[in-house]
């Protein structure tokens, strides 16, 4: 996982990238709630900490 700071203070982009096309789940420390991958445009949901990914790259941002 990787976060890219913007010049906002706390806005943090965070990048998921599956090395191995592979599906799994990744540890993230943002609000539970629907993000947009900045990506595709697609709705990415965190739950209690986690976000379940498949083999497609997902950049989000907080809110």
């Amino acid at each position: 996982m990787f976060k890219f700071n913007s010049h906002k203070k706390k806005e943090v982009r965070i990048g998921i990238f599956s090395l191995k096309s592979q599906s799994g789940v990744a540890k993230v420390k943002l609000e539970d709630g629907l993000y947009t991958n900045l990506i595709d445009g697609s709705d990415v949901k965190v739950k209690h900490g986690v976000i379940q990914i498949n083999q497609n790259p997902v950049i989000i941002e907080n809110r």
